[in-house]
């Protein structure tokens, strides 16, 4: 089996990264508790749908049956929600960390 390391260069591209990017740029002293932490959900949303979507892309498909034609951009939407879902639930607590070091770092 052969194991790819995470391109972090590829999801530079996802709208969703981008969203956040901008949101973080726009972050400050100023900026509320709850915006931060919801920036620091949707970063754990996004890296962890980059996981998902590599462990996808990992399975061999045998090419036996032909994909539907929306069935890969049904799997993506598929592995995006349940990394929305577990950032919110089972990854919490990296999110939280995330938030702290982060407000640690700002109150320097």
């Amino acid at each position: 089996m052969d194991l790819k390391p995470i391109d972090l260069t590829t999801i530079q591209t996802n709208t969703d990264l981008t969203k956040v990017k901008n949101k973080a740029e726009t972050l400050n002293s100023n900026t509320s508790d709850n915006e931060l932490k919801e920036a620091c959900n949707d970063f754990v949303s996004i890296l962890l749908a980059k996981v998902f979507k590599d462990m996808d892309e990992s399975i061999n498909r045998s090419g036996l049956t032909e994909e539907a034609y929306g069935t890969k951009w049904f799997r993506q939407m598929v592995l995006d929600e349940y990394a929305k879902e577990a950032s919110k639930q089972s990854l919490k607590p990296l999110a939280n960390s995330l938030y702290r070091d982060i407000t640690r770092s700002r109150n320097r």
